[in-house]
This record gives C-alpha cells, structure tokens and sequence, in this order.
C-alpha cells in the first residue's frame, strides 16, 4: 500500500515497467526505518553544534548543550536527532525583533510536537537524572 505519495498514478504506471524503479519502490516501502538513538556524549557535542551555529545567526538560546538543558532533551527525545532538530526549529520564537529560544518555547515546542508534558523542563535535577539514566539503558 503506497499512501500520501504524490504522482500515484505515475507510479503504478511505472511499475513493472523499469526493474530498477520497481526494486527501489519494493525496497523502500517494505524496510522498516527507526530513527536512530545515539549515546548521550555525542548528543551533547550536537547540542553543542545547534549552539554554535544559533549563535552564528543571531539567535539567542540558552545554553542546549549545557547538562541541565541537554539532559532533559536526550530524555524527552530519547537521543533522536530528527526530534531534537524538529523541536529547537518550532522553539524558534522573535522577541522584540530579535528571534530566540527560550525555555518557555522549549516547553511549549516538547508539548506541541511531542505530546509530552511540561514538566521535564521543570523537573528537579534529581527526576531528570533518574529518567536519563533509564533512557542510558535503552540505548545500550
């Protein structure tokens, strides 16, 4: 079943017709895709990245590769790229001309996108820590 694709009928014109296009077609729908977990040291050095590159642009973010903000995210994301990047950009937010991520927008972003609730990034370390050392195990 090929759903939300565009030029369908395309498709199954070309079907059968090219053994190349059939394999990748065949190939493509029936593997499974996961996004990747990566280890929390690597997820930091990322985070590290995003900062940098924010900075590059003007934009005003809190510190995301910091333990406080980047633990939370490896939790609420559970070390997926894809979801961290997909949660800083609808973050992204503009203040008296400026643009910025807050916290505030972290929230709201993790919320929206993700349907997880609020509190992680108001959590105590103590319960941050807890869930980051359950989420370490998953990975492993």
């Amino acid at each position: 079943m090929i759903c939300g694709m565009p030029n369908l009928k395309i498709i199954h014109t070309v079907i059968g017709k090219n053994e190349n296009f059939t394999k990748q077609l065949v190939r493509r729908s029936y593997n499974m895709h996961h996004l990747r977990t990566i280890p929390e040291n690597e997820y930091r050095s990322i985070l590290k990245a995003y900062d940098d590159f924010l900075i590059l642009k003007g934009v005003e973010t809190p510190k995301l590769h910091s333990n406080e903000i980047a633990s939370r995210f490896y939790v609420i994301t559970r070390g997926q790229i894809a979801l961290t990047s997909e949660l800083i950009q609808y973050a992204l937010t503009e203040q008296s001309n400026r643009i910025i991520v807050s916290l505030e927008s972290l929230i709201k972003a993790a919320h929206v996108l993700l349907g997880k609730d609020n509190s992680i990034f108001s959590d105590h370390n103590s319960i941050v820590q807890k869930l980051l050392k359950e989420v370490n195990r998953e990975v492993a």
